[in-house]
């Protein structure tokens, strides 16, 4: 008996060492795919379906069923940590703290970032503002030989911004880390004889974040948080200082949506210092101001949830003081309704939060299919957990066509948020007919995802 079987003395299902250290298994850990996770447990320990759903708790053998051949995923800080807990495997294989039965705690990953980009970070002082990320500015080059490369660089970002929008970033991560690897890291590595320029700086740092953008797209969030690690020393290096507290929103919002809501305040406060030192920009002042109040309303800090949308409400409606960056994506009034109804749902207040999410959909026009897609998913889960079931339906049945072919992991997972908020009602017709139909979509959408990128196989951008 290894240690790890003695440490879990009790648990009714622990996998050998042999499949846990397998690349199979930690290739599937890594990328928290977890329909191959589940296949791994399934075929290589013997365990039936209902052995590992009575090892998971509040589970059913057949979700276990779906989860395997791709129908269902598995979403939720708690679920990863039940299933984690359930097979024997480290926290830190699966990015979620260390496991009670893992002995003495150890460093995940998860509960720090990189001291580069944060310095001394402590992400649990709630709500004390915590020490602010010191964003270093050069000043611009005089040497204008790479205008012509920064522009294509702004034209590349422009193309794939306009394509992630209407196709989901699955399809495009792929295009991004090659655009990286083989157009602006050689300006970078010195492989490339163009010199060395602040712009070149910040188009790596533009691109690598929106390539951690995709990979979180794609259900990659451990490769999603590199990227934008990686992304941020290369804005210190630039000479757009805002920049730094774009990325600081991003790894905000990505905090939280790997269930760290401390951290995301710490990330958000922090781009709001740094947002000091430079022009005023309304947007992007919002935006910090948002992520701050979604990451208080999941602690249930409701006041100062409060208090953080309503200033960036305010701010969406100053001037700014100069025209932003292009390199920054836009926050507006859509966005914002978007993230408040978010905040409110995770508060209990459904009426007010169907209100916000419906003008959210309003909002997003047609070129916006993601976004309008996750707003309608939001609205129809409101609506569902406040017994609208008329309206819910209308919804899902709206959103199903166009949503078919985005190449979003994020998508698939939170339709099927949907199939659970709509499966206490199962038996009435309405929701009946949708259910099967979000099933028939998640199957489709599971072999598309499966095809449009490979991200084990993809190099790793500067």
């Amino acid at each position: 008996m290894d240690e790890r079987e003695i440490q879990r003395a009790g648990y009714p299902l622990t996998i050998p060492d042999t499949l846990l250290r397998s690349e199979a298994m930690q290739r599937a850990c890594t990328t928290r795919n977890f329909r191959e996770i589940f296949r791994l447990v399934n075929r290589r320990t013997g365990s039936s379906h209902a052995a590992m759903a009575a090892a998971i708790g509040k589970m059913t053998s057949s979700r276990v069923s779906d989860i395997i051949r791709g129908v269902r995923g598995v979403r939720g800080q708690q679920v990863i940590e039940r299933i984690a807990d359930a097979f024997g495997i480290p926290g830190d294989m699966l990015g979620v703290p260390p496991r009670p039965w893992e002995g003495s705690p150890k460093s995940t990953g998860m509960d720090r970032i990189s001291d580069e980009a944060m310095g001394e970070y402590r992400p649990d002082a709630l709500p004390v503002t915590n020490p602010p990320v010191h964003l270093t500015v050069t000043q611009a080059s005089s040497d204008f030989t790479l205008l012509g490369r920064w522009n294509s660089d702004m034209a590349a970002m422009d193309s794939f911004r306009m394509a992630d929008r209407q196709l989901g970033g699955g399809h495009l991560y792929g295009a991004v880390t090659h655009y990286l690897n083989y157009s602006v890291a050689p300006r970078i590595f010195g492989t490339e004889n163009v010199g060395s320029a602040a712009e070149t700086f910040m188009a790596a740092a533009a691109l690598t974040e929106m390539a951690g953008w995709m990979a979180h797209d794609s259900g990659q969030d451990l490769r999603a948080r590199r990227h934008f690690e990686h992304a941020l020393p290369f804005a210190q290096a630039g000479a757009d200082h805002a920049l730094g507290s774009h990325i600081l929103a991003s790894m905000s919002h990505l905090a939280l949506q790997m269930n760290h809501p401390h951290e995301a305040v710490t990330l958000a406060r922090s781009g709001q210092e740094a947002m000091k030192a430079g022009p005023f920009i309304p947007a992007l002042t919002a935006r910090l101001h948002a992520m701050e109040g979604r990451a208080l309303a999941r602690t249930g800090h409701e006041a100062a949830s409060r208090r953080a949308i309503d200033a960036s409400a305010e701010f969406l409606t100053r001037p700014p003081c100069e025209p932003p960056s292009g390199w920054i994506s836009e926050f507006d009034m859509a966005s914002l309704a978007s993230e408040e109804a978010l905040c409110l749902q995770d508060l209990g207040q459904y009426s007010a939060a169907a209100r916000k999410a419906e003008q959210a959909v309003a909002m997003r026009s047609g070129d916006r299919v993601r976004s309008r897609a996750f707003g309608q998913i939001s609205l129809a889960v409101i609506r569902a957990k406040m017994g609208d079931l008329d309206a819910a339906c209308a919804i899902g049945d709206e959103l199903l066509e166009s949503c078919r072919t985005l190449g979003s992991l994020r998508i698939t997972q939170q339709l099927a948020d949907l199939a659970d908020a709509l499966h206490p009602f199962k038996a009435e017709a309405p929701v009946a007919g949708l259910l099967d139909s979000l099933l028939m979509v998640n199957r489709q959408r599971s072999l598309l995802l499966a095809g449009i990128v490979s991200l084990d196989t993809v190099g790793e951008t500067p």
